[in-house]
This record gives structure tokens, sequence and C-alpha cells, in this order.
């Protein structure tokens, strides 16, 4: 009896102490950012809130994309100017997709998250850095009645560094490696009955539509107008009004950007009256309607306007007059194509 009792003790312990072994505690830095990834914040003193700058890699091949988030993190009273980030902050990287944007509110924390995050492509090696951009904001604490008097605060980041690595192709891998999908051959009868079919189909739709308005007078056409001409015109009218020496510089600019988003809206139909100039600018990124000068003419302009609107920045009479030759000018070139 004895023994029985003593080889169910022997038996308890060995269960337990298997089942201590297996207990084994989970790996703090699991749950940590990986090394790979690099992550910075800015603050402004003690205003309620901070920039995260972050980066998927700091070092990767050239094969890969590199990921950049922007976390604007701030609390109610804040009131953040959209974010405009310059090709020149991120070059030589190429930026492939429209910058995804979502904004959500962190209970738990007691504050707002705006995100931005960027897909960019090298095709270059090296050592670079993603330079310092500004975030601008305002605190509706000091919201006077004069909106164009109320103060505009920045946030300037510093350089981040990352390294693009060169990858060595291997010139004895098989083609079937990298020949992908073959498509099965194509049968073109199939297309050739639907062609046909469509043909009758689209004949005998005129057919019928020209026997019945045979007999019917002409209708005449409908006069476009000439946006170019009227854009023109516009900054004649703006010219002769000799704002600059009437150092009235923020309505020049502001009659100014409205000529230009006319323009762009009904010559280009573009939502350029309806859009900031954030979504404005990132919607024409990769358009094939403006060369890169046109795009960062606007680009330049269209910051200056909002910096002259709404943060009571006065560029001088020299600037004011460059930012006239440049709309004018981006009229006149891109109006080319209608003869003007």
């Amino acid at each position: 009896m004895q023994n029985k009792q003593k080889i169910l003790v022997l038996l308890l312990l060995f269960f337990l102490s298997l089942t201590v072994g297996c207990d084994k505690t989970s790996d703090p830095t699991t749950d940590t950012i990986p090394d790979q990834i690099l992550e910075k914040t800015f603050t402004l003193g003690g205003a309620p809130i901070e920039v995260k700058v972050r980066l998927s890699d700091i070092s990767l091949p050239i094969t890969d994309f590199l990921t950049m988030t922007v976390l604007l993190e701030y609390q109610e009273g804040v009131k953040p100017v959209p974010l405009l980030i310059n090709a020149e902050v991120y070059q030589p990287l190429v930026l492939i997709e429209k910058p995804a944007y979502e904004e959500q509110w962190l209970q738990n924390n007691s504050y707002i998250q705006q995100k931005w995050q960027f897909k960019f492509e090298a095709f270059d090696s090296g050592k670079f850095s993603i330079k310092p951009f500004e975030v601008y904001f305002r605190l509706e604490k000091d919201r006077p009645n004069d909106l164009s008097k109320w103060p505009v605060y920045k946030i300037v980041t510093e350089p981040i560094a990352f390294e693009i690595e060169a990858v060595d192709i291997d010139p004895n891998a098989k083609l079937a490696e990298i020949r992908g999908f073959i498509l099965p051959p194509f049968d073109w009868y199939p297309l050739l009955i639907a062609l046909l079919i469509s043909l009758f189909l689209f004949s005998t739709y005129f057919g019928v539509k020209w026997y019945l308005l045979r007999d019917k007078p002409g209708v005449s056409e409908i006069e476009i107008p000439d946006y170019v001409k009227i854009a023109l015109q516009s900054l004649d009218q703006l010219d002769a009004d000799r704002l600059i020496e009437k150092q009235k510089i923020d309505t020049l600019h502001t009659r100014l950007s409205d000529i230009l988003r006319s323009y762009l809206e009904n010559y280009f139909r573009l939502k350029a009256r309806e859009q900031t100039t954030e979504e404005f600018i990132r919607d024409i990124s990769h358009s094939s309607q403006f060369t890169g000068d046109q795009r960062n003419l606007l680009l330049q302009f269209l910051r200056l306007a909002d910096l002259v609107k709404f943060a009571t920045f006065e560029p001088g009479s020299e600037a004011s007059q460059n930012a006239f030759k440049s709309v004018k000018n981006f009229v006149l070139t891109t109006g080319k194509k209608n003869g003007i």
C-alpha cells in the first residue's frame, strides 16, 4: 500500500514538472517594434501635439519598397493645417501611390490621430535621408475675431537617414524562373463574331436615326467658351488694378488664386475650387496633363497663396509680381493646344 502511494506521489510530481516546464513566459522583445523600423517624434514646446515620422526600414534592398508613415497626434483645441510634403523631401525616392490617409479618435488616450502613409520606390543605391519638412497648426484658444491675425505655429522635423542596398542578379538563373505566367492560345472567333454583331447594331442605330431626322432642320452647334481667353482677360484686368502699387498684396494673391483655380476647373475639368491645396496637388501628382515644371509651378504658387491667405504671410512686391507672371505664363503655355 505504501509503495502504491509513493508511486502516485512520484507520478504527480512528474506531471507537475512537465506543466511548469511548458509554462514558459513569452519573450518581451516580441511586442516591441522591430529594429529595422525607425520612428522619431517631434514636438514644439508644451503644445498638445506630436509629429511622429516612421520608416518601415532603415536599410533595404533596391528591389523593395520603402514606406514612410507620418502621424499627427493632438488634443482637442489644436487645428492642424493639411499636411503637404514636397517631392524634394524624399528625393531620390519616387512616390508610386497616392498617399493613404485616415483619421481616428483614440478614446483611451483622449486625442485625435491623423495618419498619412507614403510608399516609395528607389532607383539608385546608396545612403540617403528623408529631409526636414514642416507641419503647421493653430490653437483654438488663440483664435481672434479677425481670422487673418490667427497665429500659425510650425514643427520642423529632422533628417532621417536610410540606406538603399544594391542587389546582384544571377546571370545563370533559368529563364523559366522569371518569365512569369504564360497566356494560353487566344481564340479570335468569339471576338470576331462580337465585333460583327456590334457593327451591325451600330449601323442599324445610326441608320434609323438618320432616317427619322433626315427632314428636320439642323441644330446649330453650341459655342464653347474660350476659357484661356477668359483667364487672360481676368489677369489683364488684375494687372490694370495695380494692387501691388496700392500695397494690397493679400487681395492680389486671393484674386490670382481664384483666376487660376477657375481656369484649371473649366479648361482641364479638375475640381480645383472644391479641393484644398493638398488634395489638388495629390491628385495631379501623376497626371499626364502637366509637365513636371508645370506641377512644381502650381505647387509653389498655391502654397504661397495659402500662406498669404491663412498665415498672414507677406511675400513682398517682387515675389508677388513673379507670382503674377508665373500664373500668366502657365495659362499661356497650357493653352497653346487651342491655338492661343
